[in-house]
Formats: C-alpha cells, structure tokens, sequence
C-alpha cells in the first residue's frame, strides 16, 4: 500500500460544497497527467474531470471563460487566466470549436488565442467554452479533493454534490456542465 502526506496549500477550508451530501464513483481513477500544462504540481479540488469507468481512468474536461466579447470578424480571442489549455487543445461551445494552437500569455490581464474569423460565431463576455471532440465534452464529476501530481496520479471523482458555490470552482461553469452534472446543485454565487 502506498501512503502518500500532502501538505495543505492556501485557505484549505474553503466551503466549496456540501462534504456531507457528496457522492462519489467506487473506487480511484488513473488521471491522464499529459493533458495538463507542463510544470503543473496540483490538481486542484472541483476540476471537472471525465471518467472511463471501464480502463479506471479520468481526463481534465477544460473550460475557458472569455476576457471580452468575440464578433464574428475577430481574429484573436481573449480569455481569462487560470486555464489549463495546452496548443493542441480544442474547445468550443454549440457545435462550433475551434483549435487553440499559440497562447499568448504577455498580458497580465488575460490570455489571447489566434482564431480564424467566425470560427466560434459572435460570443458575450463571460461566456464559457469547453473541451471539444466531435461536440463538447461534458464531465461526468468533479475531483474530489487537491491531488499532488506524481508519477501515478489517482483521483476521486465527485458525481453529486449539494451547494457547489460556482465562484469558488477552479474552473468556470456554463450551462452544458450544469446539464451534464445533473445530481449537482450549483449556487451561481
């Protein structure tokens, strides 16, 4: 058996959810560490993760909230830091997507993605986009607690919670999510 201590990191008590009313898949999953951006040392607590309930392994389902509003003629988006995008990334909302290829990280305000004019259609500040395959990813829960990345990465994943205070997610939640996690009670707080 192998027994792992992790430190607490920053305001560890942080209400996020309901501890009491949460449920959880059996068992752990292998997480798929190479989605994630290099020198990334933690998963943080409320990611929205996708489970392969049959090879036991979880993927980070990515989301991106917008800086400021894309018209159909942009040809660059902005979207608020504290992603965990990669270049090879794609993410989308509806039917449309596109790929994120360069990030360009040089504002202190926000990120900017290079996209080809109404790939994404017109969108309002704040939307949010989300991993994209063939249509968008919708996660099956949420992680369980803060895990230290390591060579064999093991997460749980949360796939009903009461009070989830969206504000205090890792991520930014839209409305395909909160579909998507059904026996999740989302506060927009």
């Amino acid at each position: 058996m192998h027994y792992k201590e992790t430190p607490q990191a920053g305001n560890s008590y942080l209400h996020i959810w309901d501890v009491a009313s949460e449920k959880a898949f059996d068992g752990g999953f292998l997480f798929d560490k190479s989605c994630l951006p290099a020198g990334t040392e933690v998963l943080p607590k409320g990611v929205f993760l996708k489970a392969d309930l049959s090879e036991r392994k979880a993927v980070l389902v990515k989301t991106a909230k917008l800086y400021a509003a894309v018209n159909t003629t942009d040809t660059a988006m902005k979207i608020e830091k504290g992603h965990f995008l990669l270049a090879t990334d794609k993410i989308g909302v509806g039917t449309k997507s596109v790929t994120v290829g360069t990030i360009d990280a040089s504002n202190a305000d926000y990120d900017s993605i290079t996209i080809t004019a109404n790939a994404l259609g017109a969108l309002s500040k704040g939307d949010v986009l989300q991993s994209f395959n063939t249509a968008v990813i919708n996660p099956d829960g949420l992680n369980h607690r803060e895990v230290e990345i390591d060579d064999e990465t093991l997460c749980s994943i949360v796939f009903r919670a009461d009070g989830i205070v969206t504000s205090r997610l890792p991520q930014p939640v839209n409305g395909a999510i909160e579909t998507a996690l059904k026996y999740c009670q989302f506060l927009n707080l």
